[in-house]
């Protein structure tokens, strides 16, 4: 078996649980990342400061009509709000003029089918200059009052169900 790689002290500190039960392949792997971190220049941080987000995440509604086990949103009480048209415009249009060409209706606090506002937020010409635009669902409410058509009809080019 290889000897483990010489590492920075700190980070054998502050891992030492983690490091001594890592493989020495990880341990070594994990040293070369550290010393790229560590190459890398404030000039470089620079020029990512100038590059659109690979995708923009919304989470348009905190409405979900599904009890999946694993989520730990479903527990939570309160008021289940929607994000406001003006704010979503807002973020699209920021994400827009950076260059950004991907948008993503998240699930991650609610369900997007359960949002009254989601085939405004879905219109083919308003939702121009973006390449992709992504849903994430249950599934439900696919069926219910023509969604499937109208979700067909929208600027919404790729749809993932996701199943509990």
């Amino acid at each position: 078996m290889p000897s483990p790689p010489k590492v920075d002290p700190k980070l054998r500190t502050t891992r030492s649980w983690l490091w001594n039960r890592s493989p020495a392949r990880l341990q070594k792997l994990l040293v070369e990342i550290q010393k790229d971190a560590r190459s890398f220049s404030t000039k470089d941080w620079k020029g990512l400061e100038d590059l659109a987000p690979m995708e923009l995440n919304l989470n348009v509604s905190e409405s979900c009509n599904a009890r999946c086990s694993f989520c730990i949103y479903r527990k939570t009480s309160g008021p289940k709000r929607v994000m406001s048209l003006k704010l979503y415009w807002k973020a699209i249009d920021q994400y827009r003029k950076m260059g950004g060409k991907t948008l993503v209706l998240n699930p991650l606090t609610g369900e997007p089918l359960t949002d009254p506002y989601l085939f405004e937020r879905t219109d083919k010409k308003a939702l121009q200059g973006l390449e992709h635009v992504i849903m994430y669902t249950n599934g439900i409410l696919l069926t219910k009052h023509y969604n499937i058509s109208r979700l067909l009809a929208s600027g919404i080019t790729h749809i993932y169900v996701s199943i509990g």
